[in-house]
């Protein structure tokens, strides 16, 4: 899957997150706060053996990289982290999780590119008829590039992370094309 990307970036490709990604997606949390909004549930500092055990047994993680133009040119750098997981009750509803773009490229497009096939992803091959999320309604830029890439708000839930009081989340969703 390739998505047309950011100036100056190609295109922008999916494929299946391999471990050795995890130290690359590790330095891209650059302080507490941010790894408080991509993954409240765990503790700091973020590792690589952190990011390696988000892994679940149904879900897919994704990375996103710079695809060069050329069939003969390698594969470009990692710029994106995220992950699908089945809703257990549910066989065709999908979770987005820790998604995460390389700062250097925050606030280009990227993102929002990545998300956007993500969802090809979960509604064309993965054949989710929903994709949800929830967000902290502080994290203004990630509700924006989610909202830009087709979600829309649906509801609130509250949780607890850490053992710590429960927080307000916003619950975002997508929903496959009806045709």
């Amino acid at each position: 899957m390739n998505v047309t990307a950011a100036p100056g970036i190609a295109r922008l490709a999916l494929r299946s997150f391999q471990d050795a990604d995890a130290p690359v997606v590790a330095k891209w949390v650059r302080s507490n706060e941010e790894l408080w909004f991509l993954a409240p549930g765990t503790q700091p500092p973020l590792n690589k053996e952190k990011i390696s055990g988000w892994q679940l047994p149904r879900g897919r993680s994704y990375v996103g990289r710079i695809d060069a133009d050329g069939p003969c040119e390698t594969e470009g750098p990692i710029v994106a982290y995220g992950e699908l997981n089945l809703i257990a009750s549910e066989r065709s509803h999908l979770w987005l999780g820790h998604c995460i773009v390389d700062p250097a490229l925050r606030r280009q497009g990227v993102g929002g590119r990545f998300v956007t096939a993500l969802l090809e992803e979960a509604f064309g091959r993965l054949a989710a008829d929903k994709v949800s999320l929830i967000v902290f309604p502080e994290n203004g830029p990630a509700i924006r590039c989610y909202l830009k890439a087709g979600f829309e708000q649906t509801g609130e839930e509250w949780h607890s992370f850490r053992g710590g009081p429960n927080e307000r989340l916003l619950r975002l969703e997508a929903f496959a094309a009806r045709g």
